[in-house]
């Protein structure tokens, strides 16, 4: 008597699939700490011309964050300059978070320093 081979069924790869994409983010989640400093700085943009602007950790633009889906992020912002200032967090969703985004009437106050939780999801 011949015998077909034996195959897992569709419903069972599916289903190791769909466990896989749940546990997926939460199991490879990283928590991140980050510091970052708003300061007045010098750019030289060109022979004889330099300008004072405001800097992100001494740079400009501000220093690129790379993150995954799932990660704990934490971000402490020290505004060092005389001004108030707010920050706008590119490529990241907002949701219920909007007063972090550099939106009027959140702004860092000079000599003040924030926690700042980032949620960071799809």
């Amino acid at each position: 008597m011949l015998r077909a081979k034996s195959r897992p069924s569709f419903f069972l790869l599916a289903f190791i699939a769909l466990l896989g994409l749940l546990f997926s983010t939460s199991l490879l989640a990283a928590k991140y700490d980050f510091k970052m400093d708003i300061e007045e700085v010098k750019i030289h943009v060109a022979p004889g011309l330099d300008y004072k602007v405001f800097g992100f950790n001494g740079q400009v633009p501000g220093p690129l964050i790379h993150v995954k889906e799932g990660d704990d992020v934490t971000v402490h912002v020290t505004n060092n300059t005389s001004l108030p200032h707010t920050i706008h967090w590119h490529g990241l969703y907002q949701t219920d978070n909007w007063v972090n985004d550099g939106v009027p009437g959140s702004p860092r106050l000079r000599g003040s320093s924030q926690v700042i939780p980032i949620p960071i999801t799809g």
